[in-house]
């Protein structure tokens, strides 16, 4: 079991990243419907799907992941980095949210030593 806390992220850019860099390299993804990443040993914590929603509309995430080895805990937060879900690895997960607030949502992982695959489809109606 992973345990990702939110205390050890830290705003730079406008992205999220954890302070200790000593596992890897972390990168803020896009804003796209479609995201896909996968490593054969990751450990630390990273944000992998970024989505800019306005007031009241209704977004929906749908994950798919799968983890060979190691351990993978992935949330989904906020705007206010309030935690929205925490969602089961090795399954296909579909998070909607209605009356969204303005700002960013975001899908973080953290893992240690995790051989994974994961991939994210979003939407957004009014």
């Amino acid at each position: 079991m992973v345990t990702i806390n939110l205390s050890d992220i830290e705003t730079i850019n406008n992205a999220r990243y954890r302070e200790d860099y000593s596992s890897q390299t972390y990168k803020s993804y896009k804003d796209y419907d479609y995201t896909k990443c996968q490593a054969k040993k990751f450990s630390g914590v990273k944000v992998v799907q970024e989505t800019e929603v306005e007031k009241n509309q209704k977004l929906i995430i749908e994950i798919e992941s799968e983890l060979k080895s190691g351990n993978l805990e992935i949330i989904v937060l906020g705007p206010s980095n309030n935690i929205i879900e925490n969602v089961q690895v090795n399954s296909t997960r579909q998070v909607v949210i209605n009356n969204t607030m303005e700002g960013i949502y975001k899908v973080v992982i953290g893992g240690e030593s995790a051989n994974y695959k994961i991939e994210i489809n979003r939407g957004i109606t009014n």
